[in-house]
């Protein structure tokens, strides 16, 4: 009964020091204004495993200038290089109204405890993003001051994660309106670790010092 008692006791500690391990969740990442780390000279460099496409947007009133056309492109990239970490890349292009202009996109729904870094790539002409910023709810947002408007093409905006699986997200475009929900993609969060493995783990050691106590006590008993 003793040495079930502490075999217990002994699996008790490891369930508890998992738990504690993997309780704290990564707070919300916030970068605006501004986008960190500094910009990068190209778009990363990774092995390509889905993309939205070319998707077309277009929303406001027909007969006002501020009717927004183009299209947004997500895209998502494993980086084989680091532990086929997932990223996804983000550009929108506006055709169209006279006025029309883009002010944010967002995208969700984010776990909270996926760890997101944010960059971007603006070759040529293409237009910076001012920040990204997450509101803790599940929207990860891309901000742009000034507007994009017709005939701009945004910069790459590139969301680095430390999640290798991703499942389907939604986008939403925003200026003096919001566009209908586009399909997108987010980061699913790392699987926590289990108490099994270590309690595996633990289990000889707990079993060769019952061995070694046994044969001590024989010792003792013959003399």
């Amino acid at each position: 009964m003793k040495k079930l008692t502490q075999l217990c006791l002994l699996l008790l500690c490891v369930v508890s020091f998992v738990v504690q391990a993997t309780a704290t969740l990564v707070p919300p990442f916030t970068a605006s204004p501004g986008i960190t780390p500094p910009t990068v000279n190209s778009v990363p460099v990774g092995m390509k495993v889905a993309t939205t496409g070319n998707i077309p947007f277009n929303f406001g009133t027909a007969k006002s200038p501020h009717k927004n056309t183009g299209t947004v492109t997500e895209t998502v990239y494993e980086d084989t290089a680091h532990h086929d970490y997932l990223f996804f890349v983000f550009q929108i292009v506006v055709t169209g109204g006279t006025l029309g202009d883009i002010d944010r996109l967002t995208i969700g729904d984010w776990d909270n405890s996926v760890y997101i870094d944010a960059t971007q790539y603006a070759p040529g002409a293409d237009k910076k993003a001012l920040g990204v910023d997450r509101n803790g709810l599940g929207t990860v947002g891309i901000n742009w001051v000034p507007l994009l408007t017709k005939g701009q093409t945004s910069a790459f905006v590139i969301l680095y994660t430390h999640s290798t699986k991703f499942e389907a997200g939604s986008i939403g475009l925003i200026d003096t309106g919001s566009s209908p929900s586009l399909p997108g993609y987010v980061a699913l969060p790392a699987p926590e670790p289990t108490a099994l493995p270590l309690v595996l783990a633990a289990f000889p050691v707990w079993l060769c010092r019952r061995r070694l106590q046994s044969r001590e006590d024989c010792l003792v008993d013959h003399l």
